[in-house]
């Protein structure tokens, strides 16, 4: 007989039943951190330090249910605000009280074919997405955008100063980059560096799981233009960063290469090599034809490099280690790559490429690009170094100040538009239609609005007409209760969040409502005869 075998299968209604639980399960704690009133959750776990938050998508990460069906429905939970949140650093709450009002929703209408329900769902959302977006203003002052540093922190106003403080170094549209700092005090500080808008180039480089990145300190860069072929063209540099003869100071160095494209089978090779304990990371060139020759240039400029280029006269073959350029941290993550510590001179480089701009005449998008490439020539990286009493608490608030820069990026991207769930309110009264999938999305839309001001101690139901024939950015103070415009008072929303937060709640939970049955089956625990 076997022993330990479970397997299990439900009905459409009991799915649907056992789904709900679990979307309860985890939205329930979620939903009352929403917004200025929202509260703290205490989150307990095996053998660590209890954490008190307000961050939605850490509460959803910490629930788990015995049941694998009622889990189902909060890994659904779990994976719409974690994908909003990783998107766009906020948003992860107002995703979970989407989710919960949709699934809800939708079990009014049993009788109504769910996958026609899902695709007319989705029709409607681009409704919604389109009504945002004309909702939606451009932030004119950098003070719009501490605001939505404000609220993504929860109103931290030390996390919201940080991100405030680095914009205003490096602009709205320059580098920053956030870490842990080694003190108790946070800071913010301007480095030499220099952002390259390519991805690691395999996974395997891969050094902090936890973020997806790629991070090497004190690497030696290797600028190659052209096709690496073999892993043998490669033993002279090497040779130049590696060095045991001195048995008292030997060199051993990490190597960044920066070439056009690769053999994979070479690649193989350095992945290997890397995994013997070398710091080896390649990285391939984001531009084409002249501008990739200009690209080179602007960073060998920048870390003291020489660009090696075998149609040009210098192979591989004569690499040097005073040839190579020098970085002192490389943080790649799935989008760009962060070159930060350089010690090379750019002055004269910029003068050459403000020269190309003036007496430039090609095509618009091909000036843009030098344009950027001055850009990050002249801007340099400002780095958010986030302290803290303890290694948690530096966490804790680390992710809260990258969440924030998240938010405001999101604001500079797409603009925003009023928060507390107002422009969800009355985008639901600009719904046309009268199908059950606008029905079901009107209701959805007020959610929000009413969990933020009963997390305020405010009945919302008592201010739904108000809102909805008022001017569009009227609400509530929940401070004092009072009728604001709520821009001036700085409640607003990233149009981002709010798109993203909808969008992938839609996406996820529309596909759980259509479910007909379901089935568990584990693995077998023991055979026994």
């Amino acid at each position: 007989m076997i022993e330990g075998f479970r397997h299990q299968v439900l009905s459409r209604e009991e799915t649907q039943e056992k789904i709900k639980q679990g979307i309860d399960l985890v939205v329930n704690p979620v939903k009352v951190t929403l917004g200025r009133g929202g509260m703290n959750v205490l989150l307990i776990r095996d053998n660590l330090l209890p954490v008190i938050t307000k961050d939605g998508v850490s509460v959803a990460r910490n629930i788990q249910h015995e049941d694998p069906f009622v889990n189902a429905g909060a890994m659904l939970v779990k994976e719409v605000s974690a994908r909003t949140e990783e998107l766009c650093g906020d948003g992860s709450s107002t995703s979970a009280v989407l989710s919960q009002a949709i699934f809800n929703e939708v079990q009014k209408y049993k009788k109504i074919n769910p996958i026609q329900l899902k695709k007319d769902l989705e029709k409607v959302t681009e409704e919604v997405v389109g009504l945002l977006k004309k909702l939606s203003q451009k932030p004119k002052s950098k003070v719009r955008l501490k605001e939505i540093a404000d609220i993504s922190a929860n109103g931290d106003k030390d996390v919201a100063d940080l991100v405030y403080k680095a914009i205003q170094k490096v602009g709205e549209t320059g580098v920053i980059k956030v870490e842990e700092s080694e003190d108790v005090d946070s800071r913010v500080e301007v480095v030499d560096g220099y952002q390259l808008d390519t991805p690691f180039y395999n996974a395997g480089f891969i050094t902090n799981h936890d973020k997806m990145t790629a991070e090497f300190s004190n690497m030696n860069v290797l600028l190659y233009e052209g096709f690496l072929e073999s892993f043998d063209d490669l033993v002279p540099t090497i040779n130049a960063i590696t060095d045991f003869t001195d048995v008292e100071n030997p060199r051993v160095g990490g190597l960044l290469i920066l070439c056009d494209t690769i053999d994979p089978n070479t690649e193989n090779q350095i992945l290997n090599f890397k995994s013997l304990g070398h710091n080896f990371i390649i990285l391939k060139t984001p531009l084409y034809g002249i501008q990739r020759t200009e690209l080179y240039q602007d960073i060998a400029t920048l870390i003291g490099a020489e660009v090696y280029c075998k149609e040009k006269g210098k192979p591989l073959t004569e690499v040097t280690l005073e040839g190579l350029g020098k970085v002192k941290k490389v943080v790649s993550d799935v989008n760009k790559t962060l070159l930060i510590g350089t010690e090379g001179n750019t002055s004269e480089r910029v003068n050459t490429i403000k020269e190309q701009l003036k007496n430039y005449q090609g095509a618009s998008k091909e000036k843009q690009t030098i344009k950027d490439r001055l850009g990050k020539l002249e801007g340099g990286v400002a780095m958010i170094y986030v302290g803290g009493g303890s290694k948690s608490d530096k966490r804790e608030k680390t992710d809260r100040v990258d969440d924030a820069l998240k938010a405001v990026k999101s604001c500079i991207e797409e603009g925003y538009v009023a928060g507390a769930g107002v422009t969800y309110l009355t985008i639901s009264q600009m719904l046309q239609g009268n199908n059950e999938a606008t029905q079901v999305m009107k209701e959805v839309l007020k959610a929000p609005f009413l969990q933020v001001y009963e997390n305020a101690g405010i009945n919302g139901e008592e201010y739904l007409d108000y809102i909805l024939t008022a001017p569009y950015s009227s609400g509530i103070d929940i401070d004092n209760g009072e009728k604001v415009n709520l821009f001036d008072i700085g409640v607003i929303d990233p149009t981002k969040v709010s798109r993203l937060a909808l969008e992938n709640a839609v996406s996820v939970v529309s596909l759980f409502t259509s479910l007909g049955a379901s089935s568990f089956n584990s693995e077998p625990l023991m055979q026994m005869s």
